[in-house]
């Protein structure tokens, strides 16, 4: 709120100036306002129309909308701009993803991946991004070189770690799941999946008590997580 009223002021002194819009469109996405940012996001790429930043924020904002036509068109934008722009790519493999596109979301994944390496940019998202489209695609085997680099670049990552202790789990190695699950909870205790996870492994060596008390915490979270929704 204070943010808002510093850009009111803002606004009547520099009508015109795109970062302000952009600035705005930041804001209301807090407010889940997502006309409104639509709204500030096309002002100030009409103010500034060579800024890739401005469509791959519009990309992002129509992919949570599941307006995936919207988005692949607001990231191609972007790569007009900015052809070799590793976040864009990034997102335009997530959004084919939802369009059940495999082929182009792992060719989006892996060019994400591929420019991340040749900018020296330490980002775990495509890698585990990528990680687990190969998991579903072809193997649990196939995401692992990409969950271990993601974990080198960030060892508490959760969702890193999440990955590889479905990775090891459907591998049978459930010792090694289970140190990966407990580390997920350890770096994020609302992580409820990981609870379930954790919990049925116990629940099959036999570990009835402490599974009770993880699957019990598990159906809080996703409860919580239900009545948060609109």
């Amino acid at each position: 709120k204070d943010s808002m009223l510093l850009l009111s002021k803002a606004y009547k002194q520099a009508p015109g100036d795109w970062r302000i819009h952009q600035l705005f469109a930041l804001n209301y996405i807090t407010f889940n306002m997502n006309e409104a940012v639509e709204a500030e996001l096309k002002k100030a790429i009409a103010l500034n129309p060579t800024n890739a930043e401005l469509e791959y924020q519009l990309g992002r904002l129509y992919f949570t909308l599941n307006w995936f036509d919207k988005s692949i068109a607001a990231m191609k934008r972007a790569l007009a701009i900015t052809p070799d722009y590793p976040e864009v790519y990034d997102s335009l493999g997530l959004t084919y993803e939802g369009l059940q596109d495999e082929k182009q979301a792992e060719e989006s994944f892996a060019k994400a991946v591929e420019l991340d390496r040749k900018q020296g940019i330490k980002d775990p998202w495509p890698l585990i991004n990528y990680a687990e489209l190969l998991f579903y695609q072809e193997s649990p085997q196939a995401s692992l070189p990409l969950l271990e680099h993601a974990l080198e670049i960030n060892p508490r990552s959760p969702d890193a770690n999440y990955q590889m202790g479905r990775v090891m789990r459907a591998m049978h190695r459930n010792p090694e799941a289970e140190k990966y699950f407990e580390k997920t909870i350890e770096v994020d205790p609302s992580f409820a999946n990981a609870y379930y996870q954790l919990g049925t492994l116990l629940q099959k060596r036999g570990d009835n008590a402490r599974a009770a008390v993880l699957l019990d915490r598990f159906k809080v979270l996703t409860e919580k997580t239900t009545k948060a929704s609109p």
